[in-house]
């Protein structure tokens, strides 16, 4: 069951879906062995995992959009909280 293993927001738009698709669906749900996914989802959390494999794992630098300047991206991710830029800028951007 979908909700026991806690995958239910994999199905969030299943309502959706034709029924060929619902079914197509459930058939690969269902062939997933939940033993596996859980051992795949705790390997994955396993910041030593990364390591071994030469992954180093940073959190993504926050962009300053209250600079006059914008900011320089830095090497891996760079993450703008969109609540956090000025109305002025945010309208500039969708024009």
């Amino acid at each position: 069951d979908k909700e026991q293993v806690g995958q239910d927001h994999v199905f969030n738009f299943y309502d959706g879906l034709t029924p060929e698709e619902q079914r197509q669906l459930d058939d690969d749900y269902d062939a997933i062995p939940a033993e596996v996914m859980e051992e795949a989802w705790n390997s994955g959390q396993d910041v030593g995992n990364f390591a071994l494999h030469g992954i180093q794992v940073v959190p993504p630098q926050l962009m300053n959009w209250d600079l006059k300047k914008p900011p320089t991206l830095t090497p891996g991710a760079n993450l703008t909280v969109l609540a956090g830029v000025n109305e002025r800028k945010r309208k500039a951007w969708n024009n």
